[in-house]
């Protein structure tokens, strides 16, 4: 197993998203940035778009919804160590009213390069809060996550994604689930708001992140407010 130096890390972040010279790699000239920087389109979806999805997997579908071009720059985007934010506010759709397929819930952005199309996305997440680190035993106790310092209340919608190289627990999948129970740092599971509690299977452990949906209809505008596309290199 292997993984970035911190200085590359930011470096790589710095030529993504400032359009900036990687300095020592190759020639003297570096591993070099575009002739042009153009900018990077943010979007929004309804569901996880997966590590294997495009940049129309669960795209919302309304009338005068369209990506956002963040130019590659500073003005666009703060890079400070491994994380790189935007600068300045990203308002989806800029202007107008839905006409059609209205509403909708947001639950996750990509950031990606083309403004419209399949694309190639480089970066996916979910609104809301940080994720926690969570580890399942399969015998003790029962079912349950235990999640140390968490905030989660029963019917919270939850992101469970894996940590590599650790698996997420037998059952478990990446997506989006609900809080079934909630006893001190220990919560169980469910599929959907109230249902069965998800059995654990195996043990593992992964990443769990409350998800705070952003209904969309007529006249709305998904709003990021400087620093809000949170993104890290590790």
């Amino acid at each position: 197993m292997s993984s970035k130096n911190n200085a590359f890390e930011n470096s790589q972040l710095l030529l993504t998203f400032n359009n900036t010279n990687i300095a020592d790699i190759g020639d003297s000239t570096g591993l070099r940035g575009s002739t042009t920087a153009g900018s990077l389109f943010v979007s929004a979806h309804s569901a996880d778009p997966g590590e294997g999805g495009d940049q129309t997997t669960s795209e919302l579908t309304l009338g005068n919804y369209g990506r956002i071009g963040v130019a590659r720059s500073s003005a666009g985007w703060t890079v400070s160590g491994n994380n790189a934010s935007n600068t300045a506010q990203v308002r989806i759709p800029a202007s107008g009213t839905f006409s059609t397929g209205g509403p909708q819930d947001a639950k996750f952005f990509q950031v990606g390069k083309l403004s419209t199309g399949t694309g190639g996305v480089l970066y996916t997440g979910h609104l809301g809060e940080a994720p926690f680190v969570f580890v399942a035993d399969a015998t003790s106790p029962a079912d349950e996550l235990t999640i140390k310092g968490h905030n989660f209340a029963v019917n919270d919608e939850v992101f469970v994604f894996d940590a590599p190289p650790q698996a997420l627990p037998g059952t478990l999948t990446r997506g989006l689930y609900f809080v079934k129970t909630v006893s001190g740092d220990q919560v169980t599971l469910a599929a959907t708001a109230g249902g069965t509690t998800i059995d654990i299977s195996t043990d593992g452990g992964g990443f769990i992140a409350k998800v705070i949906k952003r209904t969309l209809g007529s006249g709305d505008a998904l709003v990021f407010e400087a620093g809000d596309i949170d993104i890290f290199e590790d």
